[in-house]
């Protein structure tokens, strides 16, 4: 499943993303880390077969 652009709050560019503390739960491309918007991820939580409060943004990372 993929999530459309409503679902990113904000993309950090590389140059941007380094101080963001590269952790596990962030998804990176190419240096990209994007910021999920969770409100919106939460709101079609049921239509990805999840219960709103089980979305992370470790979970968006593994869609």
């Amino acid at each position: 499943m993929s999530l459309d652009e409503p679902a990113v709050k904000d993309l950090y560019r590389p140059e941007s993303s380094r101080g963001l503390g590269q952790d596990e739960s962030r998804a990176s491309d190419n240096g990209r880390v994007p910021e999920p918007a969770m409100d919106v991820v939460r709101h079609h939580a049921r239509t990805m077969g999840a219960a709103p409060a089980e979305l992370t943004t470790a979970w968006v990372k593994g869609i």
